[in-house]
Order: structure tokens, then sequence, then C-alpha cells
């Protein structure tokens, strides 16, 4: 079975492409604390950012097994590494 086959339903979400609406998709999730997202958005103010929703969800992951101090660091050291 395909993995597409077990799910009865496909949505497509186009690509995040400005540091703001990360910032919202970041809000919405409820994944970083207010002032984690504000560090995140002060870094992406006015930048460009081309990333799916679901890179996006493994980077968060990925950035909230770090110890709280590294947990921004490790997300836009992500994004940067991704080119997004």
């Amino acid at each position: 079975m395909e993995m597409l086959d077990a799910f009865s339903t496909t949505i497509h979400v186009p690509n995040i492409s400005t540091g703001e609406q990360l910032v919202d998709a970041l809000e919405l999730l409820g994944s970083f604390t207010d002032k984690e997202r504000a560090s995140i958005a002060h870094q992406l103010k006015g930048k460009r950012v081309w990333i799916g929703i679901k890179k996006l969800l493994v980077f968060i992951e990925m950035s909230l097994q770090m110890d709280s101090d590294y947990r921004v660091t490790k997300f836009l050291s992500l994004l940067r590494d991704e080119g997004a």
C-alpha cells in the first residue's frame, strides 16, 4: 500500500513565501513561545523565504528537541541551510 492510499484526502498548500507568513504559521501551530517567535520574526523581517508546510513542520520538530536556549538558533540555522 502506498502512503497516499492510506489517506482519504490530499490537501495542496502553497509554499510559505515571506517571513511574515512563516511567523503567522508558527503562531497558528503554537510551536514556539511568544518571545521565540518575536526573535524569529526579527530575523526574518522583510526577507523572502520559500518553504513548504511539511518541511516547516519537520524543522519545528527538530528545533523543539533542542534545549530552549538554542531552539531559535537551530530553527534559523535549518532555514538557512535549506536555502529557505
